[in-house]
């Protein structure tokens, strides 16, 4: 789970933060939690979800895929 202290040591060193969450149900709620948390401090949060549905997690993607096609294979989702 993403918590505040993680949010706190990034926030350190960037102003933007890029999330990479499972391509299911649960990660999108997850995204939701997380921004709702967290987007009251100021540091932009960006989503990004594969389009390949099959696809469950980044790990699973790079198993498969090479970083030249990752542009290409995600995108940024508006959570609101």
């Amino acid at each position: 789970a993403f918590s505040k202290n993680h949010y706190m040591k990034l926030r350190r060193y960037c102003d933007k933060i890029y999330f990479i969450l499972d391509n299911d149900d649960a990660g999108i709620k997850s995204s939701s939690s997380i921004y709702n948390k967290f987007n009251k401090y100021g540091t932009s949060l960006k989503f990004l979800k594969c389009k390949i549905n099959e696809i469950k997690d980044i790990d699973e993607y790079f198993a498969h895929n090479c970083v030249s096609s990752f542009k290409k294979d995600f995108k940024l989702i508006n959570l609101f």
